[in-house]
């Protein structure tokens, strides 16, 4: 998963945006409830189909992507607290 971490400039209207991301590898202690279903415990597999009845993020293996941080940051305006 080197190299898949970018950052760039990029101009819309009148104003430049910074953006940022980074992926998400899959690790192995991941595996627990991301890994293959069948390697899940009993209880692990009950609290995800419990709170997470439509979850399809399971079947993955060590060194996987699994997603992306994303951050985008307007450069010509300050920040302001919310």
């Amino acid at each position: 998963m080197k190299n898949l971490e970018h950052s760039s400039i990029q101009k819309v209207a009148d104003s430049r945006y910074l953006r940022y991301m980074k992926p998400i590898g899959v690790k192995p202690q991941c595996m627990g409830c991301h890994g293959p279903e069948e390697n899940q415990s009993e209880a692990i597999r009950a609290a995800l189909e419990k709170q997470y009845p439509a979850d399809q993020a399971t079947g993955y293996e060590p060194g996987d992507l699994r997603g992306a941080f994303s951050v985008i940051q307007d450069l010509d305006r300050p920040y302001e607290e919310p």
